[in-house]
């Protein structure tokens, strides 16, 4: 768990998934909001949630995990918007352990700057996209937007595709060179006064505080040992160590020679 920009995606997609006892699911934001699509919030209060809605939850997501991969002993999920509902993952998973991952704020709110403004590499209307063709755009934008096959399961999840139409179509305008206004990143009360008030470095950096922020609040209620505190920094610094302490930590056993190719991923990034 870890805010947008923290290095979550290096950490679970290019670094843990190489473990052959993991499944990595990405970030589920869709999931976590089911019942409230609708909302334009992420912070959505754990009393709302029904226990019906936590039990379609856990199943969605037990489903995609054996899904990716049926090995699995573990899964990892690194949607940055679960630092606004540490409540939710409990209640849906009680014996989950956080992975915390943190990052200098300054340097989360630089790089988080470019994929508001959809200029960075792997933002989902950035520039490089934007040279590919309308057709491949599209395709492309539709394909990593909507995800289909995972997120339709009942009816209610068909319906709250229209949730997602909005997002969608301003993000096609973008891509077409129009200046259509666009959320990134986690959405918490009062991100729309930020953006209306302040300038786009200020509200990425206070976007980053808030989640930073909530997320050490709610795991101060999270036993010890399921919590284990990482630096993006250190991990850079000295890879071999801190992923030893992750594994050591999840209790998975690793060969020195999975360890040797994910050391090797850091150094090479």
């Amino acid at each position: 768990m870890g805010t947008a920009r923290s290095g979550t995606t290096m950490l679970g997609e290019t670094l843990l998934s190489c473990h052959a006892e993991i499944a990595y699911l990405g970030e589920i934001n869709y999931l976590w909001k089911y019942g409230h699509d609708f909302s334009f919030y992420d912070d959505i209060d754990e009393c709302r949630y029904t226990d019906n809605a936590i039990s379609v939850i856990r199943n969605q997501i037990v489903r995609q995990a054996i899904g990716r991969n049926p090995r699995a002993k573990i899964f990892i999920d690194k949607t940055p918007a679960n630092c606004l509902r540490v409540e939710v993952l409990l209640r849906a998973f009680p014996n989950a352990k956080f992975i915390h991952l943190t990052r200098n704020g300054e340097a989360v709110a630089r790089s988080a700057v470019n994929e508001w403004l959809g200029q960075a590499g792997s933002a989902l209307d950035s520039a490089e996209v934007r040279k590919k063709p309308l057709l491949s755009r599209l395709y492309l934008t539709i394909k990593r937007k909507s995800n289909l096959r995972n997120r339709v399961f009942d009816f209610r999840s068909f319906v709250s595709l229209m949730a997602y139409f909005p997002d969608l179509f301003r993000l096609l305008a973008r891509m077409l060179g129009f200046n259509a206004k666009s959320y990134w990143g986690p959405k918490f009360k009062g991100i729309k006064e930020l953006v209306k008030s302040q300038s786009l470095n200020s509200v990425c950096y206070k976007q980053w505080e808030h989640c930073h922020d909530q997320a050490i609040e709610s795991l101060e209620y999270v036993e010890r040992n399921k919590i284990l505190n990482v630096q993006y920094e250190l991990i850079c610094r000295h890879p071999r160590r801190e992923l030893e302490n992750i594994f050591s930590f999840l209790e998975l056993p690793v060969k020195n020679e999975v360890i040797e190719q994910m050391v090797a991923k850091v150094i090479n990034r």
